[in-house]
């Protein structure tokens, strides 16, 4: 598949009051596939959807939690790593699983929150270089 071809998604690295990171953790097949037993809230851009729309929409969908530009805590300039952009942002929800509203089912096994150092070398390996840049953003590691 081309690169151009590649579908482009979007999502957004949530942090807490705790300066911990709400990570997804999945199933065994995903984890193979990814390398890394963590995820972040994130998804493809739909035909006719920004790339905001699309992080706040599929952090909604994964996580049950709102994201308003009030969030973002660290301004509006996304971290942008390959085909995928990541907003930054905080907020005082703890979320919850939420099945896909298309497939009905989970995508998900758990919600975790965890201090970025912590999930790191668990994170899919492909995230790694948001976190890191995330944590180069904020200051929190």
């Amino acid at each position: 598949m081309k690169d151009n071809m590649i579908p482009k998604g979007a999502g957004i690295v949530l942090f807490n009051e705790k300066d911990e990171v709400l990570t997804l953790l999945v199933d065994e097949e995903l984890a193979k596939k990814n390398g890394g037993v963590l995820d972040l809230p994130k998804g493809v851009i739909e035909k006719n959807e920004t790339v905001w729309q699309c992080a706040v929409r599929e952090t909604f969908e994964e996580t049950g939690i709102n994201i308003t530009t009030a969030n973002l805590e660290w301004g509006l300039d996304p971290i942008i790593h390959g085909n995928l952009t990541m907003f930054l942002a905080r907020t005082k929800e703890h979320g919850s699983l939420n099945r896909n509203p298309k497939s009905g089912i989970y995508e998900h096994q758990m919600l975790l929150w965890d201090k970025p150092s912590t999930i790191f070398s668990s994170l899919y390996g492909y995230l790694k270089p948001i976190l890191e840049q995330a944590i180069l953003t904020t200051g929190i590691s």
